[in-house]
């Protein structure tokens, strides 16, 4: 093999190990584009190379299957007749004709519901399948096997100790001076991602130090000492073992629970390993303990305390599981009986879940927390076997040849590989680690470093490895192959470098967009922007649903109408989107396209009380009193703390008090804020009335909240109606009894009243619950001394 191409193609390997890490891990568009574009670029080019120079390609094992996972994804995104779609994925179809069908007739659809991520993750796992291959050709090579080896025993090593410092020194930013979130740790926005790179690498460093761990023969302890320090091992021995303590630290200190569980049961496993294929059980022994030991020292010297505090976040105070995952695994599980075959896309997640949401969690769910439910949900069957099976081949197949290797150095890596591979999917039954650029890459790399391991000869004179050359007509059909794939390179970089440019330019509109009294000159410029951007970024669904509305602002209706299809197409399961259409095909005159529109947002959004008030606000102002009402109170079921914000705008809109009455749901809260309502409007004794009525929806709480006893409190004490007052904390007390402020303002009304001795014992109950409370045993004492 020419030494400049291998250089090259080396350089570049080892580059992207280090790049792909230290760019956020490889999250944004700017980071996945050099980490695509290089990967693939350096395996063409090294088999091109090898075509034209005739030097030999390796057979790498499932590299067929690896292959085909992003022929699969290419599959998703390939429009197909409307009735091959409804055989294959009878739900796809449905979702196609209950939005996109309602403006347009059916044709030609594809299998994903949103293209423009699909096609994201097809560049993103063809790099990674180009990787895989590039990692097990050039790791054929002993000398490039160490080196790489070395090199990222070196990296772990530097990033664990500016991940540790950077977490006690500037604590929420990245590299010092970024500004990111408070879960954030090393390189990366969120510590579990953190960790499930630092996971992988672990066991690769751990296997390294036990294997440079030097033989000591003589029987006394100060003989063992000097024989131990004498020997070249030594060094290496005790800097891999720094190195292995420094990774171990930093994964206990981002305090990711999946991360320090993956990590301790895959080093278990390594050495479980590595004493059962070496005998080496009692040497090995003690070194282990007495690392484990430092690491213990180690993470106490920083502190147990919020580690410890960590994993009790699981369960509430009740006992139970106080985790959102449960919840975000069996809504997926439902798309995925809907989508069992070829799912909905990869990268679609986001997309399809908000429509299977069972509970609102404040914030927009993008990613299952658990890799195998989201490449169920994304790839069906077909994408979920293709994936994992090849890491199973690959796992398999090398671990045939590692049984019979004797070399152990070989051993010591390939273990430290499969431990890694291990400890990351160990992880992601639990987080998204797979779907982070710079890890998916680690796993693959993993994998080929197993390979590489396992097949690597290091003796002179046998030959490089074991695995099996390429046949001659093989090797020419592939490098063919290899030719066709290069355009791939620059349409990556095209695609990637116009969606940052269009996203560029749809920002820029957005500042514009605020400027008061926007001219219609102003808004054409506006349109004539999104228009640039769609050119850059044509698969991005934001751009026509803003240029949409563009159009409607100068009153271009064709415009518009030809923009919200755009934007439709490209993605058919946004419900703000839907509902912004509907309004559109309302005011053009078509109330029963709008409907159903309104209906389809409801339907792919269900969980968001915003899509149930638009839809109620349209029935209302198109004289569906009554169905109005209706989803307005299911509005406010949905989200209680808008109640308040919902009553006045049914106000706004012309209804009577017993409409808005009639919309308030049967719960607590809803009524203390009608009774707000009516003193707003000076209705004090309709708004007495409502507040003690709206106690007799206690039993419909799931969940009761304290604050609604306060507020209806606080309006009766300052009318001096102690006596309601008192009547309601009561009621708090019977339904939140280990509620220690709740007792404490009962035991104030009681002082009030002159009940000193209930006062009292209020008092008394209050400290128990809370016995920090100075305020409260100040009036104990001053209750005591009277």
């Amino acid at each position: 093999m020419s030494r400049s191409i291998e250089k090259l193609t080396y350089r570049i390997f080892i580059f992207l190990l280090i790049f792909s890490p230290l760019a956020f891990g490889t999250v944004s568009t700017w980071s996945l584009t050099i980490m695509e574009a290089l990967s693939i670029g350096a395996v063409l080019l090294l088999f091109i190379s090898c075509g034209m120079n005739n030097w030999t390609i390796y057979k790498a094992p499932g590299a067929l299957l690896i292959m085909l996972y992003p022929a699969f994804i290419l599959a998703q995104l390939i429009p197909l007749p409307a009735e091959v779609v409804k055989l294959i994925s009878p739900s796809t179809y449905s979702l196609y004709s209950e939005t996109i069908g309602i403006v347009d007739p059916i044709q030609w659809i594809s299998l994903s519901i949103n293209k423009k991520a699909t096609l994201e993750e097809l560049f993103r796992y063809t790099s990674y399948a180009g990787f895989y291959l590039l990692t097990v050709q050039l790791l054929s090579h002993e000398s490039l096997l160490k080196k790489t080896v070395n090199y990222l025993a070196i990296f772990a090593t530097i990033l664990s100790i500016t991940a540790i410092l950077q977490r006690f020194t500037s604590p929420g930013k990245i590299y010092w001076f970024y500004e990111a979130y408070p879960s954030s740790f090393g390189p990366y926005f969120n510590s579990n991602h953190y960790a499930g790179l630092m996971e992988m690498i672990f066991p690769v460093i751990f296997s390294l130090f036990l294997f440079y761990k030097p033989s000591v023969s003589y029987p006394s302890i100060r003989e063992k000492i000097i024989e131990f320090f004498s020997q070249i091992r030594t060094s290496e021995h005790i800097l891999l073992g720094f190195s292995s303590l420094l990774v171990a630290v930093s994964v206990f200190l981002s305090l990711s629970r999946g991360g320090i569980i993956s990590l301790c049961i895959s080093a278990g496993f390594c050495f479980l390993m590595i004493t059962l294929k070496q005998g080496t059980f009692r040497s090995a022994g003690s070194t282990v303990v007495l690392l484990i030991l430092l690491l213990l020292v180690s993470v106490g010297w920083f502190g147990w305390k919020p580690i410890f505090e960590e994993f009790e976040k699981t369960r509430n105070e009740k006992g139970e599981i106080a985790e959102n995952r449960p919840i975000y695994w069996k809504d997926s599980v439902n798309v995925f009986k809907e989508f069992p075959v070829t799912g909905t896309g990869m990268g679609t997640f986001g997309n399809i879940y908000s429509k299977y949401q069972s509970k609102s969690f404040g914030r927009r769910i993008t990613h299952a927390h658990n890799d195998y439910i989201e490449f169920l949900v994304n790839g069906g069957v077909i994408g979920f076997l293709l994936f994992f099976g090849s890491l199973v081949t690959i796992i398999y197949k090398s671990f045939k040849v590692f049984l019979k290797r004797r070399e152990p150095y070989s051993i010591f890596i390939y273990i430290g590989s499969i431990s890694g591979i291990i400890a990351i999917l160990l992880h992601s039954i639990t987080d998204f680690n797979l779907q982070i650029g710079a890890n998916g890459l680690y796993l693959f790399f993993l994998a080929g470093l197993a390979v590489s391991a396992s097949h690597t000869r290091l003796r002179d004179g046998l030959g490089n490895t074991l695995l099996k050359p390429m046949a001659s007509r093989a090797k020419k059909a592939f490098v063919s192959g290899t030719v066709c794939m290069l355009p791939l390179i620059p349409f990556v970089i095209l695609f990637n470098i116009g969606t940052i440019k269009g996203e560029s330019l749809l920002f820029s509109t957005l500042k514009l967009s605020v400027v008061e009294n926007l001219t219609e000159k102003d808004t054409e410029n506006i349109l004539k922007i999104e228009q640039k951007a769609l050119k850059y970024n044509p698969l991005d669904f934001f751009v026509p649903w803003f240029a949409a509305k563009s159009a409607i602002r100068i009153s271009d209706n064709e415009t518009a109408l030809h923009y919200f299809k755009k934007a439709i197409h490209r993605n058919p399961v946004s419900g703000s989107l839907l509902h912004d259409f509907g309004e559109f095909m309302s005011e053009t005159g078509q109330p029963e396209i709008a409907e159903r529109l309104f209906l389809a947002g409801i339907k792919y959004n269900r969980i968001s009380s915003v899509r149930y008030k638009t839809y109620a606000e349209w029935l209302l102002a198109n004289g569906h009193k009554d169905r109005g009402i209706d989803t307005m109170r299911t509005a406010m079921s949905m989200n209680i703390n808008k109640s308040r914000s919902y009553i006045d705008l049914m106000d706004e809109k012309g209804l009577s008090l017993d409409d808005i009455r009639n919309a308030l749901p049967d719960r607590v809260e809803p009524r203390i804020f009608f009774a707000e309502f009516l003193l707003d409007k000076g209705m004090q004794h309709e708004a007495e009335s409502t507040y003690l009525k709206a106690f007799n929806w206690l039993d419909n709480e799931e969940e009761v909240s304290p604050s609604c006893f306060f507020k209806a409190r606080s309006y009766f004490t300052k009318q001096k109606q102690y006596d309601e007052a008192l009547n309601i904390m009561l009621k708090g007390i019977e339904y939140l009894p280990d509620n220690a402020k709740i007792r404490a303002s009962a035991a104030s009304l009681y002082e009030r009243i002159g009940i000193s001795y209930r006062a009292i014992e209020e008092y008394k109950n209050a400290l128990i619950l809370d016995p920090k409370n100075r305020h409260v045993r100040k009036k104990l004492k001053e209750l005591e001394a009277t």
